[in-house]
Order: structure tokens, then sequence, then C-alpha cells
């Protein structure tokens, strides 16, 4: 326990070591009137392309923030962010829709499963074989020939390969029909999801998400070729979440109007 103290101790310590060289890296300073004003502006027209919430969903818009600046930098030499966060809870008949719809594809998979009757002759014949030289085993053990006993076993396991061979080779040929099934499966509604989405101006140095977990848009020029100016040169929406969820709301931006911030 002491030591598990230490080393929290310690990663406090380095943290508040690199806040503080942070600090001591940049001297800020306070934003003009016209800096204050140009933020206030664009951060309502940013938000301002933000979709409504869809049936069923809610939003919630993080609060503007004043913009962080370093004593040298250019006038409107900072970013601007809009982060919102779309919930979606869905009703008891969704759900229950959701759940018989598992239930019939498990039966499906169930039934996909199960082998055909010219496979299930074919793999008998080796599972017959395999009793046979079991039992075979079992006398050889009891008449106390370990030899006679090996071989059954040895004869015993290659019949049960064989037969478990035929299983799983028709298995692999219904294989791709599962995955489509599993697939459906997962894109059934599981109650809640949520969206995240930032829409983001004057980036100098954007991190795209992960393709397995979100998806961005980009309007005019991103990164922003320079720093400094009063005017929106470039527009990045990201949206972090399940991909047909964030379709859902991707699809509902007025890119039209972001086109006109940037213009």
């Amino acid at each position: 326990m002491a030591r598990a103290r230490l080393k929290a101790g310690m990663l406090a310590a380095a943290v508040m070591a690199a806040g503080s060289w942070a600090a001591a890296d940049c001297e800020s300073r306070d934003a003009s009137a016209a800096e204050k004003q140009y933020y206030q502006s664009s951060y309502a027209a940013l938000k301002d392309v933000l979709p409504p919430a869809p049936a069923s969903w809610k939003v919630v818009v993080d609060a503007a923030h004043e913009p962080y600046l370093c004593a040298d930098d250019a006038q409107g030499g900072f970013e601007i962010e809009v982060r919102a966060h779309y919930l979606y809870q869905a009703g008891k008949e969704e759900l229950d829709q959701a759940d018989a719809a598992r239930r019939r594809m498990g039966k499906e998979i169930d039934a996909m499963r199960e082998l055909p009757a010219d496979v299930k002759k074919d793999r008998q014949v080796w599972l017959d074989k395999m009793s046979v030289a079991n039992r075979a085993s079992n006398a050889a053990y009891k008449a106390g020939d370990k030899a006679l006993a090996k071989q059954k076993d040895a004869e015993s396991e290659e019949c049960s390969g064989r037969a478990r061979a035929i299983r799983d080779k028709y298995w692999a040929s219904v294989q791709p029909q599962i995955d489509a099934i599993e697939a459906r499966k997962r894109a059934l509604s599981e109650g809640m999801a949520s969206v995240d989405v930032t829409v983001a101006a004057n980036e100098r140095y954007p991190h795209a998400p992960q393709a397995n977990m979100g998806a961005q848009i980009t309007f005019g020029k991103v990164p922003r070729p320079k720093a400094g100016g009063l005017k929106l040169d470039g527009v990045r929406v990201v949206l972090e979440g399940p991909a047909s969820r964030r379709d859902l709301i991707a699809g509902a931006l007025d890119r039209a109007k972001i086109e006109t911030l940037v213009k």
C-alpha cells in the first residue's frame, strides 16, 4: 500500500512539474476586445451548425471558454472548439423488437450449424469407429495389454479427428452467412448510445480519430496554413461513437452553412 502511495505521489509530482514547465514556456496574454468579439461570434456560428437532437435523443453542448493566448501569438492565433454530446435512449417497444430479433437470429445461427443428413452420415462413420476403438482400448487395459490399449487410443484419436474435420469443414462453409447474421445482431439497438461531436476551427495540428471509433469531415483549409487573423480558415467536424449512430448525426449536419463560414 505504501509503495502504491509512493508511485501515486511520484506521478502527481511529474504532472505538476509538466504543468509548471508548460506555464513557464508560454507567458499568456489577455485577448483583445476584437479577439473576444471574434471568438464569441465564431463560437456561436459553429454551434449553430450542430443538428438538433433526433427523436429519442438529447444533446448537451459544453459551455464556451475564453481563448488562451501566449504573449507572442498573432492576433486571432487560437483555435475555436464547440463540443456536443448526443445521447440516445431507446423506448420499450424498440428494445423489445431488438430482443426478439436477437432471439430470431440466434435460432437462425443454430439452424445453420446443424449438420445436413449427408454430412451427419459421413461424420457418424468415424464416430462409430471411434467408439469401437474406445471399447477395445478399455478391454485391453482390463486385460493388462498396455501396448494394445495405446494402439486403440491412437486409433480412437484419429477417428475423432476425422469426424471433427468433417464437421468443421461444413461449419466453415456456412461461416460467411453466420458472420453476416452476427453483424446484423451487432447493429441492433443496445438501448443506449452516445455520439461526441467536436466542431473545431482554425486548428494548426489536428489529429484524426481512430477509424474504428470515429470519423471526420473537413471544410476549407485544415490544418490552418498560418497562425493568426480574425477569420475562419478551416473547420473540422469530428464524430466519435458507433458508426450507425454517428452517421445519423453526420447526415443532419448543416454542411452548406459550414461552407459559408470558411469562404
